[in-house]
């Protein structure tokens, strides 16, 4: 929980306890932390809440320094959606201003769209956010910077077999990344995306063409769907993965958009097997298989335990299947227990991956690691259990909002 002390003075929390660094991005800073506010105003209609989003999304326009790029979930895109979403709340028009005029130095800098392709931190997040944009503010300089980045991404794909499409997460790696996060999940997430915003039938068949690859390079034994972490699949931790960054709690998102958008007759099956191959992994506890999975499961939403409960969440209650929330309820309840509680506090342990600082474990307050992204899932998982949905989505989910409801 969070004070009044301390989310009345929301631009003051840092990313991480026991340091004063307070970045800007959506993954790790501000940003995030600002959604988790509106979401806590859109639950208790407390006004503390609504102005502690609004000091966020401010923090974050202000802490954005041109060399973080404009990446989704570390650069301007993914800090201009979090200020566009408070605004919308809050009705403060400059942060609205703000965000129009950040969306609008995306578009018009192409040159500086990333040297990656994946939806984290390279091109297919921007174009991403450009969408989002695009829908928001309808002025159509964001949607022909979308195009024009969409058939750049072309251009850079590999032909597979089976008539598919893959791409790497740069032109340079020898290996790939096929899931959402870096490769061809997320690449493919956006090109249908784009085809529906467009109807431009290229777009559509990229998207298509990148399931196809998925498809060949997947095991659908058992009624799984399993794409691997990396390929070749040698020297990974886990040969495959259950959250947003490598697993199906991302990859069933582009599977999920490909059925709501008609375009693949078999992506409903598809759906289904990601969420059956959650909860075939044996999560919130041990790996049920560890040729297969490597545990105990981290409880983080970029690749953990969280994420994958969100997606069950919303693939719950769109396929109106109770069990498939009810097993999410168990999730979070796991990870409700695994919280650390001082007087009103509670706070979480995460263990450090090797591109963090540090050794052992940490607490964070961010989106992907910390207390921002773990009270979202208490609040998404409070509105399932009322019928209900999270007011806020990020532009590289494809799940309705309340207000389509």
């Amino acid at each position: 929980m969070i004070s009044e002390s301390a989310a009345g003075n929301a631009a003051a929390i840092p990313d991480r306890k026991n340091s004063d660094a307070v970045t800007a991005g959506l993954g790790e800073g501000a940003a995030g932390r600002a959604l988790f506010f509106v979401e806590l105003f859109s639950a208790t209609s407390d006004s503390l809440f609504l102005r502690s989003a609004r000091v966020s999304a401010k923090t974050a326009m202000d802490l954005y320094e041109p060399n973080l790029g404009y990446g989704l979930y570390r650069g301007l895109s993914g800090v201009a959606a979090a200020a566009s979403e408070v605004a919308e709340v809050t009705g403060d028009e400059l942060l609205r201003e703000l965000s129009l005029e950040a969306f609008i130095r995306i578009a018009e800098d192409s040159l500086n769209w990333g040297s990656v392709n994946d939806v984290l931190t390279g091109r297919a997040g921007v174009g991403l956010a450009l969408l989002y944009a695009w829908e928001h503010f309808q002025d159509e300089v964001f949607l022909s910077a979308a195009t024009e980045l969409g058939d750049h991404l072309l251009g850079l794909a590999e032909t597979t077999e089976g008539n598919g499409l893959r791409w790497m997460r740069g032109q340079s790696m020898d290996f790939d990344l096929p899931n959402f996060s870096h490769g061809t999940a997320g690449i493919g997430y956006y090109f249908a995306r784009l085809g529906e915003v467009s109807d431009e039938p290229r777009f559509v068949d990229a998207a298509i063409r990148a399931s196809n690859y998925l498809d060949l390079i997947s095991d659908q034994r058992n009624g799984l769907y399993l794409v691997p972490y990396g390929i070749p699949n040698e020297g990974f931790v886990t040969p495959f993965d259950i959250g947003w960054a490598h697993g199906p709690a991302g990859t069933g998102r582009f599977q999920y958009l490909m059925w709501s958008l008609n375009e693949q007759s078999t992506s409903e099956a598809k759906v289904r097997a990601s969420a059956h191959t959650l909860m075939a992994s044996g999560m919130p506890g041990s790996s049920s298989d560890s040729t297969k999975w490597v545990g105990p499961f981290t409880i983080d939403r970029r690749f953990g335990t969280s994420g994958a409960a969100s997606f069950l969440i919303d693939w719950g209650l769109a396929s109106n299947d109770p069990s498939v929330v009810s097993f999410a309820g168990s999730v979070v309840d796991d990870i409700l227990n695994q919280a650390n509680q001082i007087d009103d506090y509670l706070f979480w342990e995460t263990p450090l991956y090797g591109f963090q600082t540090g050794e052992g474990k940490a607490v964070f307050t961010g989106y992907f690691y910390g207390a921002a992204g773990f009270g979202m899932l208490l609040l998404q998982y409070h509105h399932a259990l009322n019928g209900k949905v999270l007011r806020t989505r990020l532009p590289d989910d494809p799940f309705p909002t309340s207000s389509e409801w």
